[in-house]
């Protein structure tokens, strides 16, 4: 991290501060809002954004996640405007993805958004939901409310086939992100995979963030007067919630609410870019996983 902040210092610094009881005690305070106003913080922050056009599709998320070529039921915990969903419903005919988003605005967007590439309500929906709480059931995929039963409390429990958690985890506060992986095994069937991505620790974004925090202190990452632990869960300018992980942390999180690992797919991705003009430069860095539900399909 001390290498990652010093290749950035030419980087503007970001307009964030860290989380309170993450990182350093001496860090400033920022409370954790209720699910319900990060609601509202979201919801503007969509309607900044305007359309879902404004994104481009992960269509890598194909590439990475081979189950998504083959799942029939999809569901994506904080699915925003679409952009997951539209290339997966583009590339697996066969496929029913349900999104699930704590933003209203977001998941009108999202059901426009696909409404408009003319994927019909049986393919995909979005739905209101807040995946960090621990009473939360997952909805039934898109085409199944007729199903018997699937209007029921938990009825829907193990009916996807993968879960997709793409940069979603960060902006969950740390005290309800174990609720998250508990929903998302509580959501697939036996067998079935939980397809992770989000920031990892050393990002170009976290730099930026520590390069705040620093520049408040007057001090430096790693130097004698250090700030110990670094931090990495942050509050931005906007009130909303951002969060940086290592292999470890997100391994135990699994873990511990049962998931297998599948593999050796777990794994750090980086991607070092530099700006030929100006010399400032970078890197994106990012956690992959896919870790298994126990069970046969």
């Amino acid at each position: 991290l001390a290498d990652a902040f010093a290749a950035g210092r030419r980087l503007p610094k970001s307009l964030a501060v860290p989380l309170e009881g993450d990182g350093d005690a001496r860090a400033a305070d920022a409370p954790v809002e209720h699910m319900a106003a990060q609601a509202g913080l979201w919801d503007a922050f969509y309607v900044r954004q305007g359309t879902g056009r404004a994104y481009k599709e992960r269509r890598y998320l194909l590439e990475c996640f081979e189950p998504l070529k083959r799942a029939r039921a999809v569901l994506e915990l904080g699915c925003g405007h679409g952009s997951a969903a539209l290339p997966i419903l583009r590339h697996n005919a066969a496929a029913a993805v349900r999104g699930v988003d704590l933003s209203a605005q977001a998941v009108s967007q999202a059901n426009d958004e696909m409404t408009k590439e003319g994927f019909p309500a049986e393919r995909f929906a979005a739905s209101v939901g807040d995946v960090s709480d621990v009473a939360w059931r997952p909805p039934p995929p898109p085409g199944s409310e007729s199903c018997e039963g699937a209007a029921n409390a938990g009825a829907s429990d193990g009916a996807y086939d993968c879960v997709l958690l793409v940069f979603t985890l960060n902006a969950v506060p740390p005290d309800r992100a174990a609720a998250v992986f508990a929903n998302a095994y509580r959501a697939l069937a036996p067998g079935g995979a939980l397809l992770f991505r989000d920031y990892g620790l050393g990002d170009v974004r976290h730099v930026r963030c520590l390069k705040a925090v620093v520049q408040d202190r007057g001090n430096d990452v790693g130097g004698e007067r250090g700030f110990g632990e670094v931090p990495t869960c942050f509050v931005k300018h906007d009130g909303t919630h951002t969060r940086f992980f290592s292999l470890e942390g997100v391994a135990a999180m699994a873990a511990e609410a049962g998931f297998l690992a599948a593999g050796d797919e777990f794994r750090y991705g980086c991607v070092h870019n530099v700006n030929r003009k100006t010399g400032i430069e970078w890197d994106r860095i990012n956690i992959t996983a896919i870790w298994r539900k126990p069970g046969e399909p």
